[in-house]
């Protein structure tokens, strides 16, 4: 081994204004926004966080 101190973080559950139209929140949102009911699987008790991310130095 090296030895060598490391931090690794991995964002889950994000969202920006480039998010895919097949992601979930893209489509939650989507569908309110529309006068549509959103589609929730299970009761309805799951929670969730959502981090949300710009690119701000995109051309």
């Amino acid at each position: 081994m090296h030895d060598l101190p490391t931090v690794l973080l991995r964002y889950f559950t994000v969202y920006g204004p480039r998010i895919p139209p097949n992601m979930a929140i893209s489509s939650f949102v989507s569908r309110c926004t529309n006068s549509e009911p959103p589609v929730i699987y299970g009761d309805g008790t799951q929670v969730r966080d959502f981090t949300y991310i710009d690119d701000k130095y995109r051309h």
